[in-house]
């Protein structure tokens, strides 16, 4: 008997090793069938291109046209922003409109936890001059990395009066901070495009 015991281990062994092997399997089939469900994965970056409305069409699902809706101006003045994941798979959304003909340009892109969810936070610059003040405009567009949406975008601006130097509106520094550091605060009320310009003051006066 005691001559059978090393057979009997190396055989019971190899039981529960194959019996585990379909498990393994069968879960590392699940976590590639979620990862690639997911537009983004593991806080990857997307490619992102931005254009105008007067540039081309952009190509938005049906979801992205409905919560867009009561912003698009149906015109020259939309701001559409298209990610582009490492598969090649891309997704239209509008962030923003303005009357200006300039197209903004990407200067941040970054990973933060807004309404206990990760989130993706594109900050779109470009400049604002008029007859008595110029400086940057800011769009901080917020997207859900599973599918690659929009959610909600925050303005901000650093803008100073030409003669003076006097800063007419100073906010973007301070909504970075708070976009980086992460946000908890009027959920999921925040998240909701149609509270927009009261959304972003609950951002700034969050302690």
């Amino acid at each position: 008997m005691m001559k059978s015991k090393p057979f009997l281990v190396t055989l019971l062994a190899t039981f529960f090793a194959a019996a585990c092997y379909p498990v393994d399997s069968e879960q590392k089939a699940v976590d590639a069938r979620v990862a690639e469900a997911s537009f983004l994965t593991a806080e990857t970056l997307p490619e992102v291109e931005v254009f105008r409305s007067y540039q081309q069409v952009p190509a938005l699902s049906v979801a992205a046209q409905q919560k867009a809706m009561d912003f698009i101006v149906d015109g020259e003045e939309d701001i559409y922003v298209r990610l582009q994941n490492s598969a090649g798979k891309t997704v239209d959304s509008w962030v923003a409109d303005s009357p200006d003909y300039e197209i903004p340009v990407l200067a941040d892109a970054f990973y933060s936890r807004i309404c206990e969810q990760d989130t993706l936070v594109l900050v779109l610059e470009k400049g604002v001059s008029t007859g008595v003040s110029t400086g940057k405009v800011y769009i901080n567009a917020l997207f859900e990395p599973a599918s690659g949406e929009w959610l909600t975008t925050f303005l901000g601006a650093e803008v100073t009066d030409r003669k003076s130097g006097e800063l007419f509106v100073n906010n973007q520094k301070a909504l970075l901070q708070k976009l980086k550091a992460g946000a908890n605060t009027n959920c999921p009320e925040l998240l909701d495009p149609a509270a927009m310009s009261q959304a972003l003051n609950w951002l700034l006066e969050e302690h």
